[in-house]
């Protein structure tokens, strides 16, 4: 039509509408993370990252709970949260629950304290040659030693991804 009418022929505009094409890392992080969610037990799952200050750990992503869940937002000072600067010395993984809570609950930031009283959370660090890149960290009301196991395979998975990642960057 636009030759018979002598305009320049117009763009696909239905191409351009489409969104940019989501990054692949972080398809497969989020993929990783969702599958956290309905094999380990977690309720809420937050990947978070060492700042370039090395000084916090900030939420880069999340899966579950409330948009404005303060989780989604996390930027955690190490000094608060000492139990997590301990994690990041090398790959390790914790399972806080009502058991051993007493234990470790005096090294997480205060505010955190009474939530995880009575359900509990599994934590990892993410070491990418030797260097520590950030930590998984999900919480939940049911958490059992299946899913941790289950958390930890996963975990892996997402680090061996980053890992291939950062080689390829």
């Amino acid at each position: 039509l636009d030759a018979v009418l002598g305009r320049a022929p117009r763009r696909d505009t239905a191409r351009q509408a489409e969104p940019p094409a989501a990054n692949p890392l972080q398809q497969a992080l989020s993929g990783l993370m969702r599958q956290m969610q309905s094999e380990a037990g977690l309720t809420r799952v937050v990947f978070a990252m060492l700042a370039p200050d090395r000084g916090r750990l900030q939420a880069r992503l999340a899966i579950g709970g409330a948009p404005e869940d303060a989780l989604r937002r996390l930027n955690l000072i190490l000094d608060q949260g000492q139990l997590f600067r301990m994690l990041l010395t090398k790959t390790q993984s914790i399972w806080v629950h009502p058991g051993n809570a007493g234990k470790y609950l005096p090294h997480l930031p205060r505010h955190w304290v009474p939530g995880l009283q009575e359900t509990g959370l599994f934590a990892m660090s993410i070491v990418i040659a030797e260097r520590p890149l950030g930590v998984i960290y999900g919480d939940g009301p049911a958490l059992d030693e299946t899913g941790y196991r289950q958390f930890r395979a996963l975990c892996q998975v997402a680090a061996e991804r980053l890992a291939g990642d950062r080689r390829a960057a």
